[in-house]
């Protein structure tokens, strides 16, 4: 039996018979842009010189073959320039993680995207990696952990922005694409905090919770409240993750619970307030420092001996408005401090 060919194949074929990704986190206006106005301009008179990169879809759908993976730029002056023909690499469907990890490294290297663009670029390879990694393992908890080993390892982000960017794969689909769409891109950061401090936590701290409200209504519910301008700050949501937090005493957990639930069916009702109703509850929540006596200390000694190491030679090569800014706060922290001495005397 003949081998399959896991290496791409070069072929020339009608860009009419590709379909664009749907994945492609480029912004849908870009044919307005004078540089690919340049392009469309070179391949009317020469052609497309740098092949595209596709996949051979199962079966032809509407006269459809294959579907772009790279190149999108290049196949519309293509389109629009009525070429016949343009060069393509076809990559067989058993190395699609590794072409679109591949891609998704250039494009990162060349463009920069953002994080709301890297999440949009890594649907496709989200999707085929889970799929995969569910023929292995059957509780969700693993099925992410696992997914984010290997977004680090195919795709070379660190820990951090690969969880992140898994915590955000946890949303409905259309949700995602509403988020993608839209002109305010805080838009993903909010509800990767709504994820990561309401959502999460209130799943596992209030297990019962599931069976008064779908995890997906939640994230729409909260997401409306950032939509319908509720939200002015990431600061507003972490304040707001109070509510979820973990009680012992049986009375505590359903007045908690209670006050999340109200949080997130009225939609009027902000982050803010709802940290404010949750202290007027909880009153001793009101009442903890942020740093512990043992904690401020260390952090004081830790900035003392950052202070005393700061030669004149590094504050020499400081910019102007680095000194100004370092100048306002060294006099905010002598202040502070100055008061802090009064209230201990």
């Amino acid at each position: 039996m003949k081998k399959k060919d896991s290496q791409a194949q070069l072929e020339w074929v009608n860009p009419k018979e590709i379909e664009p990704s749907q994945e492609n986190p480029r912004r849908d206006d870009f044919y307005k842009d004078k540089d690919f106005l340049r392009l469309k301009e070179s391949v009317a008179e020469h052609g497309v010189i740098v092949p595209a990169i596709v996949r051979r879809l199962s079966r032809e759908v509407n006269g459809k073959k294959y579907v772009l993976i790279d190149g999108e730029r290049r196949w519309k002056a293509a389109i629009e320039t009525n070429r016949r023909e343009i060069p393509v690499y076809i990559w067989p469907r058993e190395r699609y993680i590794d072409v679109l990890a591949t891609m998704f490294q250039i494009h990162m290297n060349q463009e920069g995207w953002e994080a709301i663009e890297q999440a949009r670029a890594l649907e496709s390879i989200v999707v085929a990696l889970r799929e995969k990694i569910r023929k292995q393992h059957r509780r969700s908890k693993d099925i992410e952990k696992e997914l984010v080993k290997q977004l680090m390892d195919k795709t070379g982000m660190d820990r951090n922005n690969a969880r992140s960017r898994v915590l955000f794969f946890r949303w409905p689909k259309k949700l995602r694409y509403d988020i993608y769409r839209a002109e305010d891109k805080n838009y993903y950061s909010y509800a990767v905090e709504i994820e990561s401090k309401i959502v999460g936590p209130a799943l596992r701290n209030f297990p019962d919770l599931k069976g008064r409200i779908s995890p997906d209504d939640i994230r729409r519910a909260l997401f409306a409240k950032v939509t319908g301008g509720f939200v002015d700050r990431a600061e507003q949501i972490r304040d707001a993750a109070i509510l979820t937090k973990r009680r012992r005493d049986t009375k505590q957990v359903s007045k908690a619970k209670s006050l999340l639930l109200e949080f997130i069916k009225d939609t009027s009702f902000t982050f803010p307030e709802a940290h404010e109703q949750y202290v007027a509850l909880f009153p001793e929540e009101a009442k903890k420092p942020a740093y512990s006596s043992r904690k401020l200390i260390n952090t004081i000694v830790s900035l003392v001996k950052a202070l005393s190491d700061y030669t004149e030679t590094a504050i020499k090569t400081m910019k102007h408005k680095q000194k100004k800014d370092l100048q306002t706060a060294l006099n905010e922290l002598i202040g502070i401090a100055r008061n802090v001495l009064k209230r201990l005397r």
